[in-house]
């Protein structure tokens, strides 16, 4: 119990707000965790996880020196981006969320920091009177003028690729001959969409892991600009969002994740959660765990909890 108490009044020092007294022990370790050693936060529903994750981006902010570089805390909702700077600010008082710090959807860091800025370094785009903004072209478009970029009967729209240049279907109704022609007429189609200045949600995340793994001077821009990342919800992370982070990683980003790998709620996009299990342990992740269930019986939080780690420990 004194132990426990000394954690959260380390928190408290710092940021001096009553409610920290609130804080759990589990709650106050990943607060306390150094931004410098990435971390993953285990979070069963109901344990308080965006409370954690608000009161530490609060935590580091308090501490902050620089005015050139920040903290991107992603999630992957509007909602949940808003809680989070909702609840940092209240920890703040004095203090509030904004430059040069981020908090927002996984997406809009994506567009803002490196997609639109950098892409047209590897599509090739000219861009229009000096405006080099791809344009976004909805996945359900019907347009006559896509069946200039179409061949046979698949869309442009309907396929993207990923890291490797390997096909990737939108989803799992669409059926393409997989041979060698097909797959290089299509990876040409879609280069020329691009080039002309037309990308779908899917491409953009292929062209930003392009950007970073062919330009390395991007790439270090950018793990300079954010050295430091909060990714709430980290199960639901596709697979080339994995290789994008990675990608910021190796370049020397500490990354934190956070969430509960048994919810994944994003499976038509390609997430695999044991994706993300497998980066916890390359990356070298401390993990921590928030196991106590403010709004279920603990009884079955902790069912659960047995269940998830049999359930981790037979996917290696």
């Amino acid at each position: 119990m004194k132990n426990q108490t000394n954690k959260i009044d380390l928190v408290q020092s710092v940021l001096k707000h009553k409610d920290i007294l609130n804080t759990s022990s589990q709650q106050a370790d990943f607060v306390l965790q150094p931004l410098n050693y990435g971390c993953f936060l285990s979070a069963c529903p109901g344990s308080g996880k965006t409370h954690s994750v608000s009161l530490k981006f609060a935590y580091e902010i308090n501490n902050w020196i620089s005015k050139a570089s920040g903290i991107a805390v992603l999630s992957f909702t509007n909602n949940a981006a808003d809680e989070i700077k909702k609840r940092a600010n209240y920890y703040l008082e004095e203090k509030s969320v904004g430059y040069p710090h981020f908090v927002g959807t996984i997406d809009s860091w994506i567009h803002a920091y490196i997609f639109h800025p950098f892409a047209k370094e590897v599509t090739g785009f000219i861009g229009q009177n000096n405006d080099y903004t791809h344009k976004l072209i909805q996945e359900g478009n019907h347009g006559p003028w896509i069946k200039n970029y179409s061949y046979k009967s698949v869309s442009i729209l309907d396929y993207t690729f990923d890291k490797n240049d390997e096909l990737l279907p939108t989803n799992d109704k669409i059926r393409i001959d997989n041979n060698a022609y097909t797959i290089n007429t299509l990876l040409e189609r879609k280069l020329k969409f691009a080039k002309d200045g037309f990308v779908t949600y899917s491409d953009i995340e292929y062209w930003t892991y392009k950007v970073l793994q062919k330009r390395i001077d991007i790439l270090h821009l950018i793990a300079q600009r954010f050295p430091f990342i909060i990714i709430d919800e980290c199960q639901d992370l596709s697979e080339i969002q994995l290789e994008i982070f990675e990608l910021l990683k190796q370049a020397g980003v500490s990354i934190h994740l956070v969430g509960d790998l048994d919810q994944s709620i994003y499976e038509f996009r390609n997430v695999f959660p044991e994706n993300v299990r497998g980066k916890i342990i390359t990356w070298g992740l401390r993990e921590l765990e928030l196991s106590t269930n403010y709004r279920s019986v603990q009884q079955i939080c902790d069912v659960i909890t047995k269940l998830s780690k049999k359930t981790t420990n037979n996917w290696y």
